[in-house]
Order: structure tokens, then sequence, then C-alpha cells
């Protein structure tokens, strides 16, 4: 389970949200269960962060053809920032952060971000399947002894865009989206 305990919003040009998250050992303990959060909402679209777990390949040793690391090593923990609000014609680009927090001093935090990372109605989940190894969660002290960790979402400059073909002849059409009412008059000259 992934909580949310901070909201900041930055006073800055691009409109940053912060989101912090405690996440609960659920999300490494259990590989079969399926750990989002809450909807948040920001740039007026609804979010979620998704976690899932998986197995990355290991490197060969390079004298001998064993693998170099054990199960524990392998399994990766992914995190997805979910748009929940998609639908066919809308697409949301924006800038996102994720950044896991070392318990012990920030520099030691391990992050990645992506700027006007596109969300569409065929792909509302981007992210990074392999974020961090479950090993390194612990070995590298950003889980603490019960298995929680903490990690931060950072959004900036969410821009929505909406597209549709519209073929007309000799009616009015009246498009209602949101706050903002479009009024397309044509008329036939035939």
């Amino acid at each position: 389970m992934a909580l949310l305990y901070r909201f900041a919003q930055l006073p800055d040009r691009s409109g940053t949200r912060v989101f912090s998250f405690v996440v609960t050992r659920s999300v490494v303990r259990d590989p079969e269960r399926d750990v989002t959060s809450k909807e948040l909402v920001c740039g007026f679209q609804r979010w979620a962060v998704a976690f899932s777990r998986g197995d990355k390949p290991c490197s060969r040793v390079s004298n001998s053809k064993q693998r170099s690391c054990s199960l524990s090593d392998r399994q990766v923990l992914g995190v997805y920032l979910v748009w929940r609000g998609a639908a066919p014609g809308l697409r949301v680009y924006v800038d996102f952060t994720f950044t896991l927090l070392n318990r012990e001093h920030f520099s030691s935090n391990e992050g990645f971000s992506g700027k006007r990372v596109k969300f569409t109605y065929e792909a509302p989940a981007q992210g990074n399947r392999s974020y961090i190894s479950v090993a390194d969660l612990y070995s590298r002290n950003f889980a603490d002894p019960n298995g929680e960790f903490q990690l931060e979402l950072s959004m900036a400059n969410v821009r929505t865009v909406f597209t549709s073909e519209v073929s007309m002849s000799q009616f009015i059409l009246h498009i209602s989206l949101y706050n903002y009412t479009l009024y397309i008059i044509h008329y036939n000259s035939s």
C-alpha cells in the first residue's frame, strides 16, 4: 500500500506539486499483489502511483558461466505514474520525477525523471519497470526494519490536449469541454 502523507505545491511557473508517500512492506513481500496508491489530482487530471515486481536478468561473470546474482538480487521493484482519466482523443504531457528517499542522507536518494512524457488512452502508465532491486532497498538504507520506505513524486508542466475529427454540413456543433464551450457554426454555401 502506498499512503499519501504529504503534499506540497511550489510557487513556480511550472505548477510543481510534490506528493510524498509511505510505501508499506506489502509492495516488497507480496509479488502477486498489485499495489496502487489512491487517486491524486494534478493539472486537472486524476493520477495514481503503481508498483510492480519482476526479475531482471543477471549478468554473467567473465571467467565462469555461473550467474553473478542470487534470486533475491534479481528481484526488482518498478514504479509507474498512471493516468486515470484516459479517454480516446485525449493525451497529457507531464514532467515527473520519482525519488526514493534514503533514510541516512539525501545525497544517497535514488531517482528517475521524464520530461514531457506523453500519456494516452493506449498508454496510460509510464515509469521504470526496474527502478531498484529489492535487495538494495534494504542494503542501501531506503527501507526501515519493517520494510517501509518513502517515495516522492514531483509533477510539473501538466498539459492536456484534446483532438477530434469533426465532419459537418449545415448544422451547429456544440462542444463543451470542462469549463470551456466551443461553438462551431458551419453554413453550406450551395
